[in-house]
């Protein structure tokens, strides 16, 4: 346990707050990039690099999760911040230099392979952090994440009004420049070296989870719903607005400033009521919230009601990550926490592919508002299954894990 680790975790969310403004400088923008650069304006075609931009970055942060996370328990967390941060610094401005459509989706799958910053800070965090602070710290990092996108997503959008889309680009690169130098220098991590003769690839096969398996649905649950509407909402925007797609670009970033504002304050303190209430109650009244604010938002005509809506379920969103992360790290061995929590991110990252895919075909039969509809069914489908496996892998408490750590300690010396 590192001595300072209150210092560290300001510094991991430092620069998890910059990588998330790099990387939202430029993802809000993309559907108006689209339209304006490429000229997709028929909304079935539109809509289709959407969602397979989208699934291509999926796939590939599914495909590589797994070699991720073993290399973080061999090699550490903080590098594999390095590796994401450095990584996607060179290739996000590329996007602007895209020759057609089909070139961006690929570029996007390799942005996918590269990239893993949240997951590496929070696997950080809780390999580095007290029990009972475990909760409140990994929301630390989550409402620094939603602060980085407030900045992107405000600064991208009128950044990108005013000074053009491969500006806007560039800029992504020197923010996670700045988000590398951080990790680089002034994070730290206690890391012994594996043993010689460690293998360093994983096994490519299916793990023994046993009951944890529980634990891995849960993370594919968690994703289909947290990813399947926000490639669509500004596309949402621009039909409430029906005034261009400048203008709409700009209040789309203004919008995903807000959500992201909620977004802080919200994973916060969700994580701080997983530490002092029951992790599964927490989570079960988040989800119900948020599928309640998000089924009106597919009817919305009026600009103030959705932000009202938008940035509300962000509030409880929000607190998906964290309740699933922590309910991962406090349950699984403590030795193999690294990579359990790399096989969470793969398992969510299957949630994300099946959400893309189920929203291609919403919206090519149904249309762009009924992909917001279906996301609220599966928020009231999300709240049952936390009930469900609730009941066969009790959520840890947090205050009692650290009282058992304490203990242990106490006696080996």
């Amino acid at each position: 346990m590192l001595k300072n680790w209150q210092g560290n975790v300001w510094w991991v969310c430092l620069a998890v707050f910059l990588s998330q403004a790099g990387f939202n400088f430029a993802y809000p923008i993309l559907p108006f990039y689209l339209m304006d650069y490429y000229g997709l304006t028929e909304q079935v075609r539109r809509d289709f690099y959407i969602g397979s931009f989208a699934l291509a970055g999926n796939f590939g942060f599914l495909i590589f999760s797994p070699l991720w996370g073993r290399l973080a328990d061999l090699f550490g967390k903080r590098m594999m911040m390095i590796r994401a941060n450095g990584c996607m610094m060179v290739l996000l401005p590329l996007i602007g230099f895209m020759p057609s459509p089909d070139a961006l989706v690929v570029l996007r799958f390799v942005i996918g392979v590269f990239g893993g910053v949240v997951v590496a800070a929070m696997t950080l965090v809780a390999c580095s952090t007290p029990a009972n602070r475990r909760g409140s710290s990994m929301g630390m990092v989550s409402s620094s994440m939603f602060c980085g996108s407030l900045s992107g997503m405000v600064l991208g959008g009128f950044c990108a009004g005013e000074l053009g889309y491969r500006l806007t680009f560039l800029l992504c690169g020197v923010l996670l420049g700045g988000a590398t130098a951080i990790s680089i220098w002034l994070v730290r991590e206690e890391v012994t070296p594996p043993p010689a003769g460690t293998r360093i690839l994983p096994k490519f096969e299916l793990p023994r989870f046993g009951r944890y398996w529980y634990l891995m649905l849960l993370m594919v649950a968690t994703g289909c719903v947290q990813q399947m509407d926000g490639p669509y909402l500004p596309v949402l925007v621009n039909l409430v607005l029906d005034s261009g797609s400048r203008i709409a670009m700009r209040w789309n970033g203004i919008l995903g400033g807000a959500c992201a504002a909620a977004g802080i304050f919200g994973g916060y303190l969700i994580g701080r009521c997983c530490d002092r209430y029951p992790g599964e109650r927490v989570g079960m009244t988040a989800a119900v919230a948020a599928g309640l604010l998000v089924i009106p938002q597919a009817l919305v005509t009026n600009l103030p009601l959705l932000f009202c809506e938008r940035v509300t379920m962000t509030f409880f969103v929000s607190g998906f990550s964290p309740v699933a992360q922590i309910w991962v790290a406090l349950a699984v061995p403590e030795e193999q926490r690294g990579s359990y929590l790399g096989y969470s991110v793969s398992f969510r990252c299957i949630g994300w592919l099946i959400s893309g895919l189920l929203a291609v075909g919403v919206t090519t039969l149904f249309g762009t508002r009924a992909v917001f509809a279906v996301v609220g069914i599966l928020m009231f489908g999300l709240a049952w299954a936390i009930w469900r496996i609730s009941g066969a892998i009790p959520f840890p408490n947090a205050r009692a894990t650290a009282r058992h750590t304490k203990s242990a300690e106490s006696a080996g010396s």
